[in-house]
């Protein structure tokens, strides 16, 4: 049983610097995918089970729709250093210029 500020918790997405995600369904970690191949991603939200966006350091954006990730695509040609979606339909991060990206 998960306790502290992990409890209720249904699912939880973590990446890496080798462009690999890793879900928690509640009671364990799912093996390492790799979602971007040539990018080292930084940081992840995930407002819902079946949404979450994913940042790295070739400036990629990677989204989850509960079942598969997409193609990276590129949107900064700077990293990006933090995204923050509280919505699925709106998204925030910040780039290593310090520019606040948006996507609605």
């Amino acid at each position: 049983m998960l306790k502290g500020p992990f409890r209720g918790l249904v699912v939880s997405v973590a990446v890496d610097k080798s462009g690999n995600a890793v879900r928690f369904n509640g009671t364990s970690w799912t093996a390492p995918t790799t979602i971007d191949h040539s990018n080292s991603l930084t940081s992840v939200s995930c407002p819902t089970a079946s949404s979450c966006t994913a940042v790295g350091d070739n400036g990629d954006v990677v989204t989850f729709n509960g079942t598969s990730w997409t193609t990276p695509i590129s949107v900064e040609p700077v990293p990006v250093l933090v995204v923050s979606c509280p919505t699925t339909t709106f998204c925030t991060a910040l780039d290593s210029n310090g520019e606040v990206l948006q996507e609605y």
